[in-house]
Order: structure tokens, then C-alpha cells, then sequence
């Protein structure tokens, strides 16, 4: 299809004008204005088609009734004068779509195939220009041309590439939208208006990414200059799985990654202000998104449809959760709304099909109707907040914690027990008074939490307060807290990591035992004691740091710690308890930086009387232990590797040698190592260092 092919559909156009201007004869026959109707009313409803299937509506409208207005069938009658004012007006009418039809020389190649080279004369690319041409695989843009309309290209799904020239200073909204095939859109380095990087347009300056081709896949990173990702600039990427968007950003603008399908998480940075409307919207892919407290404003319908969000964090510096923001995430299964939030808007979590909880932290917000519509959530809010019912937006509510006042602060005693949400935010204060205590078994058996995050404010975490919660993975326990009890977080499977702070002089016994994924642990320089089963069962533990103030190790405080393949025991430790390493079987090495502690407790009065009962520290393992020279309490005698196969003969040997300390390993061995050893490393040699075997 050619311009001139163009010219040929403005015929109908052209004999409508010039019968129009013809009526103005009043001489003319009744026969005339007959036929006047019946070819206006064929035109402008010609026109009114090709209007509509071209998506321009407002002509489509007023060509529509124009038709009607000069229909034959039912005829409208005015008078003469009349109909000369509506002739003219219709002139006019019909000159203004032929001119936007026709402008800039180059409209609606819808049919198109193959490439094509703009002609030289041309200087603008008009609205629509090459609109669904499905076919077109290449085009040439001239050095004439200096504008390219909205919606250009749109639909070319054929087209793979494009260059713009040093000659364009205006691109056009939405102008490469729907080319599906498109990688690159490379700008001559010679224009002064826009830039490429990469395949990706952005303004001269490269402080705007304006555009990302739709045919883009993989990882992207986002240059460090851009402040601002522009409207609809990743929309419908659906094959861009990951972008980075770097700290220099402050705004994401209007559809920025609408229908990114494949996009599966974006970690938006502290510089960000506000999401511009639909900015995520049918990112069906995207799993958990954290929005930074630097975030004033999130559009309308931001994060809508995106049906894999099963986690997101709405910051403290919200105030409104608008229209549709949240609609149809039907994976989204709890939320916690900030007391920054004054209202929540029609829609915002319609159709969230899994909502089953709702946290609230502060009073109860202004809430539109239908707000959650279409979810069976319940409503938890915090004691000591205002504005709450038995019902909000018609979803039942309740309070989510038990309290009591005690010294001046509060203990948080309990849970509701339906509670089933994920994250868990004690706050600072309720009821006007600091929380300073998590009470016993408080939180016992929440098996729904993955996280909690406990308040500086409290300084104390009693007995099992979370024991047997099944899914909790983190925790944070703030500087202020002195001691933990019993069996505070014992037989949490979840649990990976746990920072114990400086501020803890006290860990209860068996605080963390049965927690089977916990692989690391630092314990704080604080902390003195070492108590019995405090890390007991937990099979994936493989590192250790006791700090140098310690001075005992309680009876299994390391208990079936499967993982642990090595540990320096401190100078500062005086005793180890009874299978304090009992069946860690992959320890390989320990070493002691001071004198002997006390290991095993002759109670009896004849040693042989306490088996088979008697203490054994490092039982069922296969550890060497090292010694620094300078220390005592070493037996000198076993400078070479004894095996004891039997308690009988352990008790004979410890029957000849009653001063000597001893540590007691089924089926293997016990071994102290010459006095010239100072580390445990992995060279061999005279030196004194020692093979770790």
C-alpha cells in the first residue's frame, strides 16, 4: 500500500464536499438534496467505520451522526437557511478529516509487507502512520524527518529494528508499542534530542529511559544516570525476566511494566518517591516486591493482576492505598497495612482470592466500599487502637494481641490463635507504655509466622515464647534484650540464622534447640554461660563462635550437632558438661586455647561404679583435640592416640591414672597432640602444626 493509494481513498471526501458546496444553489431540484442525503448519509457512515477500526472514536462519533442527520429514511427537516449553516459546517467537517487523514503524507499502511523507505519529502510520521502493519520487517526514516506521531508503529509485530535519525526531536507516545519482535532502537549519535544505549531509547541525556524494546528478554540493568523510568517504558517486555533499577531512580512512571509476564521479582531502591498507576500491572510472574519508606504515592491499580504476589511491604510512608492498587492478586495471602494509612480506596484489594489476613498498625482507616471485596480475609488490629468494630468493610475484626502492665511496661502474654499471617511487627508501644517483655510461651506454636521483628524496647524473651513455630525462618532481636529463656525458640525447623546481640548476658536452656536449618550462630562476648541443650539437635549448625568470656559449656549444649565440623573452645572455659558434643559426628577438630577444663566429674566414689553412666563430653565423635604449648592439665602420657574399646577398659586405665583429665569417645579415639602445636591448619611438618585429618 503507497501514498498515492492513500490519495485515492480521500475520493469520498472529495464529491461529499463538492456536492455540499453545490446545495448552496437554492435553484437546485428537490431530486438534488435526495440524492445529497443519501450520498452524505453513505460517506460519513464510510467514514465513521474507517474511523472506528482506525480507533480515533471522536470521529467516529461525529461522523456517525452526521450520517444520521442526513439520512434518508427518516429525514430530518429544517429550513433552507438552516440547512445551508449544516451543509457549511459539514464542509468543514469533511475538509478536517481528510487533512488528519492525509497528514504528514503517510497514514494507515495497515496492509504493508516487507520494508519500506520513507520518502525524502516527508518531514513528520503521522499519528497511527503504520499502525498494525503485521507484515512491515523493516523501515527507513530520512534525515526530513523531525517528528514521529503516537502510536507510529503500533502493532508491528514484524519489525525488528528501527533507527532514528539525528533529524527527529519528537517521538510520540506509545510510537513502538506492539512490536513484539523489536530488539533494538538505535539513535544516530548525532541527535541532539535522544540516545541509545544498548538498544534502549532515552533523552539525550540519558536521564529518562523513555522506551525498552518489547522484543527484549533476559536480565536488564538500568544505567546509574537515569533518574526517572518513563510511562509505559518496559510495557509489555513479557520476555525481560529481572531489571536492576539502580539508586539514581526517583520515579516510576504511568504502566512503566505493565504486562512484564515474565518478570519475577525488582527490587525497587530508597531513592524512589512514587509508582506511577498500573506501574506493575499484569506482572503475573512477580512473586514478593519490598516498596522502601522513601515512597509517598502509589498509583491507582499499580500492582493489578499480579497473580503470582504472594508478599509485598507497604511502607510507613503511605497514606492511602488507592482504587485497584491490589485487585485480583489471587496469591496474596497477608498484608500488613501501616498507621501512616488514613484510607483505603474502592477496589484496592478486590478479588484477592487467598487474603485470609489483614494486620493493621494503627487506627482504623477510612475505608471505601468493596474496598476488599471478593477476599474472606480477617481483620487484626493492634490493643489500644481506635476505630475498630466487630467489623471493617464487612470482614470480621479483632485484636490481635494479649497483654498485661507490669512494671511500668508491657508484657505481651499471647496471640489470637486464628492469626494467620506471615510477618509478624511488635510494635514500639500499646496502651501509651513501651512493650519491654515477650511473655512465656507467647507466640508458641504460631506456626503461620515467617518473621518477626521485635521492638527495641523489649528487653526480655521468656520461656518458649516461640517455641514450635513451624515457619518462622527469621528473627531480629533488638540490642535491649538481656536475657532469653527456656526454650525461647526451641524446635523452630525453619530457622537459619539468628544474631544473639551484645546485649544478652543470658540464653536459657535449650533456647534454640530442635532448630534444624539453623546453620550458624555468633554468641555475644556478653554472654558467660553456655547453657545445657541450648543448641542441641540442631543438625545443620556447622559454625560456632564462643567468645572469650564464657566459662562453662552446659551438659548437650551441642547435642547431635551433625553439621559442626569444628570448634575452639576458649582459655577463659573452666568445664564442659556431660555430652555437651555428644554424636557430632563431623567434627573433626577442637581446639583449646587454655588449660584442660574440667571434662568429666569423678562423683562416685570409685570410678568404675559411674559406668555405664559415666559423663562423656565429646561421645560418638571422631574430633582431634589440640592443645597450645604453655598449657596444663594435658595428659602427658597420651602424646600418641589411645583407644578405648570398652568401659571396662576406659575404668582400668582411669584406675591407674586417678589425676588426669579425660575425655571419653566410643569406638575412636582421644588424642592430645605434642605441646609445640600452636593452630590447627592444613600443613604437616616438624614445625608443630598439625594435619587436620
Amino acid at each position: 500500500m503507497t501514498p498515492a493509494y492513500n490519495r485515492v481513498r480521500l475520493i469520498p471526501q472529495i464529491i461529499a464536499v463538492l456536492m455540499l458546496l453545490w446545495a448552496l444553489n437554492p435553484e437546485n431540484p428537490y431530486g438534488y438534496y435526495l440524492l445529497l442525503r443519501i450520498v452524505l448519509c453513505g460517506v460519513c457512515t464510510f467514514l465513521a467505520y474507517r474511523a472506528l477500526k482506525r480507533g480515533n472514536d471522536t470521529w467516529a462519533w461525529v461522523l456517525g451522526g452526521t450520517a444520521v442527520l442526513y439520512n434518508p429514511i427518516m429525514p430530518v427537516h429544517l429550513t433552507r437557511e438552516t440547512w445551508s449553516m449544516v451543509n457549511i459546517a459539514t464542509v468543514v467537517m469533511l475538509v478536517a478529516t481528510g487533512i488528519d487523514f492525509r497528514k504528514a503524507l503517510l497514514k494507515s499502511l495497515s496492509g504493508f509487507s516487507g520494508a519500506y523507505t520513507v520518502p525524502d519529502s516527508v518531514t513528520a510520521i503521522g499519528d497511527r502512520a503504520f499502525v498494525k502493519c503485521r507484515h512491515l520487517t523493516s523501515v527507513t526514516i530520512p534525515d526530513s524527518v523531525t517528528s514521529i506521531g503516537t502510536w507510529a508503529f503500533y502493532g508491528c509485530s514484524s519489525l525488528t529494528s528501527v533507527t532514528i535519525p539525528a533529524s527527529v526531536t519528537s517521538i510520540g507516545e506509545l510510537a513502538f508499542s506492539g512490536c513484539t519482535a523489536l530488539t533494538s532502537i538505535n539513535v544516530h549519535h548525532d541527535n541532539k534530542k535522544y540516545a541509545s544505549v544498548g538498544g534502549v531509547l532515552f533523552n539525550k541525556e540519558c536521564t529518562v529511559l523513555i522506551h525498552c524494546p518489547m522484543g527484549f528478554s533476559g536480565v536488564y540493568n538500568i544505567p546509574d544516570s537515569v533518574h526517572s523510568i518513563g510511562d509505559r517504558a518496559f510495557s509489555e517486555c513479557t520476555s525481560l525476566a529481572t531489571v536492576t533499577i539502580p539508586a539514581s531512580v526517583t520515579s516510576i512512571g504511568t504502566w512503566a511494566f505493565y504486562g512484564c509476564s515474565s518478570l519475577t521479582s525488582v527490587t525497587i531502591p530508597a531513592s524512589v518517591t512514587s509508582i506511577g498507576e498500573l506501574a506493575f500491572s499484569g506482572c503475573t510472574s512477580l512473586a514478593t516486591v519490598t516498596i522502601p519508606t522513601s515512597v509517598t504515592s502509589i498509583g491507582e491499580g499499580a500492582f493489578r493482576r499480579c497473580t503470582s504476589l504472594a508478599t509485598v511491604t507497604i511502607p510507613a510512608s503511605v497514606t492511602s492505598i488507592c482504587t485497584w492498587t491490589f485487585s485480583g492478586c489471587t496469591s496474596l495471602t497477608f498484608v500488613t497495612i501501616p498507621a501512616s494509612v488514613r484510607s483505603i480506596n474502592e477496589y484496592a484489594f478486590y478479588d484477592c482470592s487467598s487474603l485470609t489476613t489483614v494486620l493493621f498498625l494503627g487506627d482504623a482507616p477510612f475505608v471505601f466500599p468493596a474496598a476488599f471485596s471478593g477476599t474472606r480475609a480477617s481483620i487484626y488490629y493492634l490493643p489500644g487502637t481506635s476505630g475498630w468494630g466487630a467489623a471493617y468493610d464487612s470482614l470480621p475484626a479483632k485484636p490481635l494481641l494479649k497483654y498485661v502492665q507490669e512494671n511500668g511496661g508491657i508484657k505481651i502474654t499471647g496471640i489470637d490463635p486464628s492469626f494467620e499471617g506471615k510477618y509478624l511487627h511488635i510494635p514500639h508501644s500499646l496502651a501509651g507504655h513501651n512493650i519491654t517483655a515477650i511473655g512465656d510461651s507467647a507466640f508458641r506454636n504460631s506456626r503461620s509466622i515467617v518473621a518477626v521483628t521485635i521492638p527495641n524496647s523489649v528487653t526480655a524473651i521468656g520461656e518458649h515464647a516461640f517455641s514450635f513455630c513451624a515457619g518462622l525462618t527469621s528473627i531480629t532481636i533488638p540490642n535491649g534484650v538481656t536475657s532469653i529463656g527456656d526454650g525461647a525458640f526451641s524446635v523452630c525447623p525453619s530457622l537459619t540464622c539468628v544474631t544473639i546481640p551484645d546485649s544478652v548476658t543470658s540464653i536459657g536452656k535449650s533456647a534454640f534447640s530442635i532448630c534444624s536449618s539453623l546453620v550458624s550462630v555468633t554468641i555475644p562476648t556478653s554472654v558467660t554461660n553456655i547453657s545445657a541443650h541450648v543448641f542441641a539437635w540442631c543438625r545443620s549448625l556447622a559454625t560456632v563462635t564462643i567468645p572469650d568470656r564464657v566459662t562453662s559449656i552446659g551438659d548437650g549444649a551441642f547435642f547431635l550437632c551433625t553439621s559442626l565440623a569444628t570448634i575452639t573452645i576458649p582459655a577463659s572455659v573452666t568445664s564442659i558438661g556431660d555430652n555437651a558434643f555428644f554424636g557430632c559426628s563431623a567434627l573433626a577438630s577442637i581446639l583449646f586455647t587454655g588449660d584442660a577444663p574440667t571434662i568429666c566429674s569423678n562423683d562416685a566414689d570409685d570410678i568404675r561404679d559411674a559406668f555405664p553412666k559415666f559423663p562423656k563430653a565429646f561421645f560418638n565423635t571422631c574430633a582431634k583435640i589440640y592443645c597450645r604449648p604453655g598449657t596444663s592439665g594435658w595428659n602427658p602420657k597420651l602424646k600418641e592416640k589411645m583407644t578405648f574399646r570398652s568401659d571396662d577398659e576406659f575404668a582400668a586405665y582411669v584406675d591407674k591414672h586417678p589425676d588426669e583429665t579425660f575425655c571419653w569417645m566410643e569406638g575412636e579415639h582421644f588424642e592430645i597432640v605434642p605441646s609445640e602445636v600452636t593452630s590447627t591448619t592444613e600443613e604437616c611438618g616438624e614445625t608443630g602444626k598439625i594435619c587436620v585429618e
